[in-house]
């Protein structure tokens, strides 16, 4: 796959960076790497995800303007019980609003991080007859999607608050999660990707093995630490799970043409 390529050629450029020293002397802030040992974080019990029988009620999830006061009800109901459990419980609010921050900016620290380094040409000076990733040519490396950087981004920005320093909560990756609007933003980007599987008809059990074998963790509704790969979530149905059907009036739009007037440029 062309993203293991890449990301070969960068382990390789890495790599002859990190065999001398003397190209890039670190003075008195060089970093040794600390020896690999078999941590364990606790006495958990892991278990792996299991498909609920194909049997089981398939559950609709619909749109936020088309659910009734009952079903608000419920919603505001299962916030307050979750916002009330301990922060030691995996199932809380605090707990679940947290998951998103564990790889945000800052999360965890790097040792000398603040120093200023010139780092860019420093690491292309030893390997100037080497070979350079064109990530701006079409086919060569994957990248994230239109919706994740339009109307998944948009949406975060929109309804963060502009009257906070970082427009939290939506806003900002640390914060984001704290707001219940998130969790349905994000099931709203589900359902696109529902929405993007019906239309192309794509088979994405033959996409990249590294990514289709990707595995997360997340504790369910009995506090049971799971693990759970990217090839389980594929499908929604599986997950006994689907979307209402919608509307999709903006499927076949495409954007106009921006035109840039001649005028313009005279007072630029």
């Amino acid at each position: 796959m062309a993203s293991n390529v890449c990301r070969e050629i960068v382990d390789k450029i890495l790599g002859i960076l990190g065999g001398d020293d003397s190209i890039y002397p670190s003075g008195n802030y060089k970093v040794n790497g600390d020896h690999i040992q078999d941590l364990k974080c606790g006495e958990e019990a892991i278990i792996d995800f299991q498909f609920l029988d194909p049997s089981t009620h398939l559950r609709i999830r619909r749109p936020a303007h088309h659910v009734d006061d009952d079903y608000i009800a419920k919603y505001k109901r299962a916030l307050t019980i979750m916002k009330s459990l301990a922060d030691s419980d995996p199932r809380s609010f605090s707990r679940q609003a947290n998951i998103h921050c564990l790889y945000c900016t800052g999360a965890y620290d790097q040792p000398h991080s603040n120093l200023s380094i010139d780092i860019h040409r420093t690491w292309l000076y030893p390997v100037q007859r080497s070979q350079s990733c064109s990530w701006d040519e079409g086919g060569v490396c994957d990248g994230p999607g239109t919706v994740e950087r339009a109307s998944h981004n948009t949406m975060h920005k929109w309804v963060g608050s502009n009257f906070q320093p970082k427009r939290e909560d939506m806003g900002a990756f640390y914060s984001a999660a704290w707001d219940p609007t998130f969790h349905a933003h994000h099931a709203n980007i589900d359902r696109l990707w529902e929405v993007w599987r019906g239309v192309h008809k794509f088979d994405l059990h033959n996409m990249d093995p590294d990514w289709l074998n990707s595995s997360f963790y997340f504790h369910d509704q009995n506090s049971q630490l799971v693990t759970i790969y990217v090839c389980d979530v594929l499908n929604t149905a599986k997950l006994r799970s689907v979307y209402e059907e919608a509307d999709l009036p903006w499927l076949n739009m495409r954007p106009k043409r921006y035109i840039f007037h001649p005028k313009w440029t005279s007072k630029l």
